[in-house]
Order: structure tokens, then C-alpha cells, then sequence
């Protein structure tokens, strides 16, 4: 279970540099004593560019779960990039491990486990960080990306009504980003109307 706002701040993140990264935060495995019950809240910070992005909030204890995409407007085609696990504890914020990494554009979607440190003793790991990053040139890049995935869905019917309706957010950013992607070409998947409505025949429940 997950819920919250996505961004906490954002600088330098309105369309207008050159590539756009994009980071899928998958789940995290947290290592502690197994006697120990885990009844944290967790979510993940992502700082890049100068630039803050926070995911959901993850209420699933010890085994945290987001599937949750921020991303971010870049001007280098290699960029570092801090990821901080963290929740809140008596209204402050703490850390429970943190990973860098550094990211080069037009690399094949990666999907990795990254090992999270002790802030305090990089000899100490607390758990890793299942993520999938795909770094592309361009906004209509990564658009079009997802859209021939979502085509793959529909093809192979491997798609359900939950799944339709999260990809709202492509088919905004179709409209709002100055793109040459034709919206037309997608109609037999969405009802585009003013709530971007999932076509009901082609939604298949759970």
C-alpha cells in the first residue's frame, strides 16, 4: 500500500534541457535482526541536478513496495545520482541507508538491486534497492518508449484496468510536451476525453 505527493522539491525541472532520466523505484529488502519488527513507513528521496524528487509513501512494513516513476529533466548525458531511504519518526525525518550512482544516456533500461549504506559507516549495508532506469535524449524519447511498451501490453493482452489507468500521466505529457507524437495513434488504447478515461472493453480485470 502506498500513497503521498510525488515531489518535495522541485528545481530545474520544467522541460528545456536536453535528456530526461527516469528512475522506476521497484521495492526495497532491508537487513535487520530478524527478531526485530520493522513498523516504519518508508519512501525514497532522489537528488539529481540539484533537483529533489520523493516517491510514495510505502505502509508495507519491513518490505517496502512503491513502483513508482519521478523524473528529471537533465543537461549532461552523464549524470550522479543520491538515492536515500528514509521514513519519519516523531515528525523528523531519518535515514535508513543510501546508495550513489552515476547514469550515462542511451543505455539499455537497466534493472538492478543497489546496495544501501549507513550513512555513518560506508562499511555497514542496511539493504538493497530494487530500481529500473532508463535515460533517454529526450522527453518524446522516453514518451515513445512508453508507449510502444504499452502497445506491447495491449497486443499480448498483458495489461488489466489498474495498470491502463497509471498511464494517464503518458498521455498528459503526450499533450503538454512539445512533441511530434501523433495522440491519434493511441486511441484505440485510451478514450481520450477530459478524464482520460481507460477504454472499458479493453481493460481486463485483475
Amino acid at each position: 500500500e502506498q500513497t503521498g505527493a510525488n515531489t518535495v522539491n522541485s528545481q530545474n525541472t520544467q522541460p528545456g534541457n536536453n535528456y530526461m532520466l527516469v528512475i522506476k523505484f521497484v521495492k526495497a529488502k532491508l537487513v535487520v535482526d530478524p527478531k526485530e519488527e520493522v513498523n516504519h513507513d518508508f519512501y525514497v528521496l532522489a537528488v539529481c541536478e540539484g533537483q529533489e524528487q520523493r516517491t510514495l509513501t510505502s505502509y508495507n512494513g519491513g518490505a517496502p513496495i512503491w513502483n513508482d516513476r519521478q523524473k528529471f529533466f537533465v543537461s549532461s548525458d552523464v549524470v550522479d545520482v543520491k538515492l536515500t531511504l528514509a521514513y519519519y519518526e516523531r515528525d523528523k525525518e531519518q535515514a535508513f541507508g543510501d546508495t550513489e550512482l552515476r547514469v550515462k544516456t542511451n543505455q539499455p533500461i537497466q534493472k538492478e538491486w543497489l546496495k544501501l549504506y549507513d550513512g555513518n559507516n560506508r562499511q555497514i549495508e542496511n539493504g538493497q534497492l530494487l530500481v529500473e532506469i532508463q535515460f533517454m535524449e529526450s522527453e518524446e524519447a522516453y514518451l515513445e518508449s512508453r508507449i510502444t511498451e504499452i502497445e506491447g501490453q495491449i497486443e499480448t493482452q498483458n495489461y488489466n484496468i489498474k495498470s491502463l489507468t497509471n498511464e494517464h500521466a503518458i498521455l498528459e505529457s503526450i499533450f503538454e510536451a512539445e512533441t511530434t507524437i501523433d495522440p491519434d495513434r493511441y486511441l484505440n488504447i485510451f478514450r481520450i476525453d477530459r478524464d482520460l478515461t481507460p477504454v472499458k472493453n479493453l481493460s481486463r480485470e485483475e
